[in-house]
């Protein structure tokens, strides 16, 4: 790969346009919304920061696809002009992707030659901000990811955000776009109060770039690379089918192991789906998935500085008879089927963090069922599964019920202690103690009870008698091992 920069050089200060007075148009498209989207972002706050073009005076419009962008941008330029509001000059935006036909070729022809026309039959500029890409690489490397780890470039001032966006320019040129609104979103963890090592960093990207692949060893590799006191490398993929047939791919990356607690902390994670979803349905699936996954996990109730969880989505699974399929309804039953796949994969990424937990020995699953509503049950799962004290005696294999019937208690939920119940279960469910039933002692059998807890895994299901709402959580036990990793974490 050619990764040679052939743009042009930025404009010196003194040959900057003034664009105070100006008024531009911006025509993108709906289609590969998680690239075009960031494109229009970046090409609004270029016009606005470093041309002063005023707020009021970029007009955006989007429509379905990029076929579209010569005929709408051509009527809207004419239809300012009668209005005697005309555009002093226009940027189409749009992602084309090649598939297994020819459509892409006929596709790309007839959009650069259809701008290229109202251009001309305008007499207006008509900037070409299309991506024509041969894979979904290329279109994610324009508006992409990046991870490093060891240095979290946090508490780091001015200069560390310095340092951030400098990280992002530098991919941005490394992938050979000219285009001064492609961004980069920029990944980091290790050490708290460390500065990037900026040579370094520009090095490993140049380097990275002769790297890029789709296969599994790639994505492999990259889930490797960002691992800091992680044991294993967390990496996911699945296939999810939509009512209609149409089939779609999730694939996800995170690290995580010590530091964990809600909200998420020192916790990165990416998922990629190539479902066709509205911006707004999408964040609304990521909210709704990030509650009961990445923050419905703790190792050791202890926060960092750096977090992050995104999902970017290009809808390239939506082609054939499926082309005209996009998920914008936040009501419709194929959005409720993409938030509950995000969520069960979420879920299952998560759960690697805390099973790679620094020193776990034991994995707990906290269920809270029949709480008067979701944040009182997940309220009461945080108390238990942030405890200490509950920690250390699984790790001992003790079962002092006691501890988590107080956890209850001093949860802040208004709890009637009559109606509160807890049965600690084995991971398969073939071992059950109701070791406590409503608000009283039921069956202490400290063999069974001792029995569960030397297993790896294991439930704690408390019903509160309150509700219908329910909520779970994921941690581990507490080790000597935790405080020999974290006794010497920089040394």
């Amino acid at each position: 790969m050619d990764n040679t920069i052939k743009g042009l050089k930025p404009l010196s200060d003194d040959l900057k346009i003034d664009g105070s007075n100006f008024r531009i148009l911006i025509v993108h498209t709906r289609w590969n919304s998680t690239v075009v989207d960031p494109l229009v972002k970046g090409a609004k706050e270029t016009l606005i920061n470093e041309y002063h073009v005023k707020e009021e005076n970029v007009v955006i419009y989007n429509i379905p696809g990029a076929y579209e962008l010569p005929y709408t941008a051509y009527h809207l330029i004419e239809a300012a002009k009668k209005s005697n509001k005309p555009f002093d000059a226009v940027i189409c935006i749009g992602v084309l992707i090649k598939g297994s036909t020819s459509h892409y070729e006929y596709i790309c022809e007839a959009v650069t030659q259809g701008i290229m026309r109202v251009n001309i039959d305008t007499d207006t500029p008509v900037i070409f901000g299309v991506l024509t890409c041969l894979n979904e690489e290329q279109a994610l490397l324009r508006a992409g990811i990046l991870i490093n780890s060891g240095c979290a470039n946090a508490c780091t001032g001015l200069d560390g955000l310095k340092d951030a966006r400098e990280v992002s320019k530098t991919v941005t040129k490394c992938s050979g776009t000219t285009n001064p609104s492609m961004e980069t979103l920029v990944m980091s963890t290790g050490v708290i109060g460390k500065a990037l090592d900026m040579d370094k960093i520009k090095n490993g990207i140049s380097a990275l770039f002769k790297k890029i692949g789709s296969s599994h060893d790639s994505w492999m590799e990259a889930a490797t690379a960002i691992m800091t006191t992680d044991t294993i490398p967390k990496l996911l993929s699945n296939t999810y089918r939509l009512r209609n047939g149409c089939e779609y791919r999730i694939a996800g990356l995170c690290k995580g192991a010590g530091m964990i607690h809600p909200n998420m902390a020192t916790m990165l994670s990416s998922i990629y789906t190539d479902a066709r979803v509205s911006q707004e349905c999408l964040q609304k699936a990521l909210n709704f998935a990030a509650q009961r996954s990445f923050n419905a996990i703790s190792v050791d109730g202890d926060m960092s500085t750096n977090d992050s969880f995104c999902v970017l989505a290009n809808g390239a699974a939506m082609t054939g008879k499926y082309a005209d399929v996009i998920i914008d309804d936040p009501n419709s039953e194929e959005y409720l089927q993409f938030q509950q796949a995000l969520t069960d994969f979420a879920t299952e990424l998560s759960q690697l963090i805390v099973r790679d937990g620094e020193g776990a020995t034991k994995f707990i699953t906290v269920q809270v069922r029949n709480a008067r509503t979701f944040e009182e049950a997940k309220t009461v799962c945080e108390a238990i599964a942030n405890s200490s004290l509950i920690k250390t005696a699984v790790f001992g294999e003790d079962a002092n019920w006691g501890r988590i019937i107080c956890a209850v208690g001093y949860s802040g939920v208004d709890i009637e202690a009559n109606k509160v119940s807890l049965t600690i279960c084995s991971a398969d469910g073939k071992k059950k103690l109701a070791i406590f039933k409503n608000g009283e002692p039921n069956d202490l059998n400290e063999e069974v009870a001792s029995s569960i807890l030397k297993e790896e895994e294991m439930l704690f299901d408390i019903d509160l008698g309150l509700g219908k709402e329910e909520a779970r959580m994921y941690t581990c036990d507490f080790s000597v091992e935790y405080v020999h990793i974290n006794a010497d974490y920089r040394s």
